[in-house]
């Protein structure tokens, strides 16, 4: 669920920022598919941010790897990101003010060890 861009769409900056109708969505799709009772239902949906966030990542380090290449950034990277998010992100990635906010994070994590 946390791969499907129609469902969770990676366009987001943090999880917080995906509406709650969204969010909501989820639920009715694990109950379909599990017997999961309604007391996991706050679990369930760490479980799933925690594998958005590792999923939008996985798409980050592919920017990185090829953001010199506008060729290659054109091409969605998988088919289950939908077409309009992928421009999207690498719009958000390119803009000066992100990029100085993962160069001060890559520096902090760095001088925490």
């Amino acid at each position: 669920m946390a791969r499907n861009g129609s469902l969770v769409p990676l366009m987001y900056e943090l999880w917080n920022d995906v509406p709650e109708e969204n969010k909501n969505a989820i639920w009715p799709e694990v109950q379909d598919n599990t017997d999961a009772p309604l007391e996991f239902r706050k679990n369930c949906l760490e479980k799933v941010a925690n594998t958005w966030r590792s999923w939008k990542h996985t798409f980050k380090v592919h920017y990185e790897k090829h953001k010199d290449d506008e060729d290659i950034l054109t091409r969605v990277p998988d088919e289950r990101v939908q077409d309009e998010q992928w421009p999207i992100l690498v719009r958000y990635w390119n803009e000066d003010e992100v990029k100085l906010q993962i160069k001060n994070l890559s520096l902090n994590l760095i001088s925490a060890y």
